[in-house]
């Protein structure tokens, strides 16, 4: 399933409207998306998100925006068994940056990998707003990433709980990044 869904620049934010058509209501999230995933992302992991600077930090913290992939596209982490970052996955934050310095636009300022912050993937799920699920956790493991995973606002919610998803999103997620 996973494999399928569009990857290019214009069509990627249609991705959280695809997955919820064909397994709605956060379905996906009960087996794997991904033909590489190790196993679906359980309660008790954590998830890790990268942060850039200038993108995703004012004075120490990070900013709401650094969660508004989790609208259309999948907010984009990596999970593990706990709260500590590997350094593996450090580097991986760190040569996504250098990939991006090498194409960016030259109107565009380069970026440089902060650390990632932390939330666990129990907290992520919980979240509801009138009995109803705000957010879906799916295990979207990549051939040279087996710990990817994105998140993503359950489609078909008023603009209240789309609103109200975000905001707890960001809120559940640690606010310094951790760069070890």
């Amino acid at each position: 399933m996973f494999e399928g869904l569009p990857t290019g620049r214009g069509e990627v934010s249609t991705r959280a409207k695809l997955i919820d058509a064909s397994f709605p209501d956060a379905y996906c999230e009960c087996e794997s998306v991904s033909k590489f995933s190790p196993r679906v992302v359980g309660a008790e992991e954590h998830l890790h998100r990268f942060v850039f600077s200038p993108l995703h930090l004012h004075d120490g913290e990070v900013l709401p925006a650094l969660f508004s992939d989790a609208k259309d596209k999948g907010l984009s982490c990596e999970r593990a068994d706990t709260a500590a970052i590997d350094p593996q996955s450090h580097e991986r934050g760190r040569q996504q940056a250098v990939a991006y310095n090498l194409v960016k636009p030259e109107d565009k300022p380069e970026r440089t990998y902060l650390g990632a912050v932390t939330a666990t993937c129990v907290a992520l799920r919980s979240l509801m707003m009138d009995n109803k699920r705000l957010l879906a956790v799916y295990d979207t493991a990549l051939e040279d990433n087996v710990v990817h995973a994105d998140v993503f606002e359950v489609a078909g919610r008023s603009n209240a709980e789309k609103k109200q998803a975000r905001k707890d999103l960001a809120d559940a997620f640690t606010k310094v990044p951790i760069n070890v």
